[in-house]
């Protein structure tokens, strides 16, 4: 993430940085086993207290005060439902919609 947020070490860029990451991933495969790690992961109580604490750590970084600040937080949250929908098999899109899904949100809300 921190490649991706190019040196700029703000709180905006790290959430930015993870929203680019997400949208990184190849090909479903490389997303179905990202998603499989971290379900796996989550079935440990101090782990998922960790990803909960970070959830609020990072939500709480975004400055809503401002109309950019709100947009950065809808991109985070709707790049992480997305991520759960995906790895739960809630939905199923083709790689090339994923990807336009992700370029979507990255190019209306950041």
């Amino acid at each position: 993430m921190e490649l991706l947020s190019k040196g700029d070490i703000s709180k905006d860029a790290k959430i930015k940085a993870h929203i680019e990451y997400i949208s990184k991933y190849k090909n479903n495969e490389q997303f179905n086993k990202s998603s499989k790690m971290v379900t796996m992961l989550l079935q440990d109580e101090s782990i998922l207290k960790e990803f909960q604490d970070w959830y609020r750590i990072s939500l709480n970084s975004i400055d809503t005060n401002n109309d950019e600040g709100k947009k950065l937080r809808l991109a985070f949250l709707f790049s992480e439902a997305l991520f759960a929908l995906l790895s739960l098999k809630y939905i199923k899109l083709s790689e090339e919609e994923r990807k336009e899904i992700l370029e979507d949100l990255k190019t209306f809300l950041l």
